[in-house]
């Protein structure tokens, strides 16, 4: 394999993306299909904790979606609500 032939696959985006999707835990799968079925494609972190609440623990949930994000497959943005705060999750395309 040449030197173009390696550029060339870094360039590429969607293997990279294709390959991380495919080594994804059980949590991590289960946010990515969650935010796959929602029409807009974000959700509030609360309403995330509670859908997964009987799979997952919330400790879990918070874990997974930091490794996502980490993995550039999701945003997150806090915003304020009331008295506290809480995270926009989006799904990254």
């Amino acid at each position: 394999m040449g030197v173009k032939h390696v550029r060339a696959s870094f360039m590429q985006e969607k293997p990279v993306k294709i390959e991380i999707t495919n080594n994804l835990n059980d949590q991590e799968k289960s946010i990515i299909d969650f935010l796959k079925k929602n029409v807009s494609k974000e959700i509030d972190s609360r309403f995330l904790y509670d859908s997964l609440s009987k799979l997952f623990a919330e400790r879990t949930v918070r874990g997974a979606i930091a490794s996502l994000e980490e993995k550039n497959l999701i945003s997150t943005e806090k915003i304020a609500r009331g008295n506290g705060s809480t995270r926009i999750i989006r799904l990254k395309s």
